[in-house]
């Protein structure tokens, strides 16, 4: 990979970690994710419309209506997960899911795992599980998989689970519909799912959440399909196994930026946790 495309990579993993900051910090998360995709869909209007390639095959809807469902649970789920748990823990874990990709392609169609990509599955094992403990004893490090009752640490596997699932329909939808108009239009089907569902329960509290945020609610509305346009663009010029390797470099923005701007606690210890998550990543992408 060449200077051009690392530099647009990290800084589109760094826009990515952005966005999710703002989601943490939001009062009403669905109604916040849900306005910031309205105004997504206004904002990128003018380029939905120039691009011609509007004809899709049924096979190309049949993805687009799956990875809107899912994307819809995935939004709900991180929306909880940010809720009840920290950004330095939801977001790393959450992160994680090429481990999961790995592992369905070895499970379902049999992909052969090299021993770089053992190693790599190790590593991000591990970080995952280091992540999850609150503090550095002897007691938090033998009692094995104690903090999976916590409730957050759960969120943030599902959430990855969630991602490996749709990362595996978008892998393939993409090859049938153009991918800003397939991001676009699953982008529609997110805001009509969420929409029935925040105007049945949380009725009286859309109007508050958008007048108290909505220049957060812009900014996400912008970032977060920019940043992966930034990625899609990269794809013509650079090999996708690097490019979503080193996009996971967002896991430790993420941490990061949890520690300057939200206070949270166990900095240090996630941030060294985060950087076996990554380099585990990482290795999956280039060598597994």
């Amino acid at each position: 990979m060449g200077l051009k495309p690392l530099i647009i990579v990290v800084f589109s993993a760094f826009l990515h970690a952005i966005w999710n900051l703002l989601y943490k910090r939001s009062e009403q998360k669905i109604i916040f994710i849900w306005a910031a995709l309205v105004f997504s869909l206004i904002f990128y209007l003018p380029l939905f419309l120039i691009i011609k390639e509007k004809v899709i095959p049924f096979k190309g809807w049949t993805f687009i209506l799956t990875t809107g469902l899912i994307h819809t649970l995935y939004f709900v789920m991180l929306g909880y997960g940010y809720k009840i748990g920290d950004l330095s823990l939801i977001y790393p874990l959450s992160r994680s899911a090429p481990l999961f990709v790995l592992l369905w392609a070895f499970i379902f169609i049999h992909e052969q795992l090299s021993f770089m990509g053992i190693i790599g599955i190790f590593l991000t094992v591990l970080g995952a599980y280091l992540i999850g403990i609150p503090m550095i004893s002897r007691d938090f490090l033998l009692t094995p998989f104690f903090h999976f009752r916590d409730k957050s640490y759960q969120m943030g596997i599902l959430i990855a689970l969630i991602v490996s699932i749709y990362s595996i329909v978008d892998s393939q939808g993409v090859k049938i519909v153009h991918p800003f108009i397939y991001i676009y239009l699953d982008h529609i089907i997110i805001i009509i799912l969420l929409g029935f569902y925040i105007f049945s329960k949380y009725r009286d509290l859309i109007v508050s959440e958008i007048q108290n945020r909505w220049k957060e609610i812009s900014l996400v509305g912008i970032i977060d399909l920019f940043s992966y346009l930034l990625i899609l663009y990269v794809m013509r010029i650079a090999q996708v196994s690097y490019i979503v390797s080193v996009r996971q470099v967002s896991i430790i923005f993420g941490i990061l930026l949890s520690a300057f701007f939200l206070k949270e606690k166990s900095f240090k210890w996630r941030l060294a946790s985060g950087l076996f998550i990554f380099l585990g990543v990482f290795i999956i992408g280039i060598k597994g």
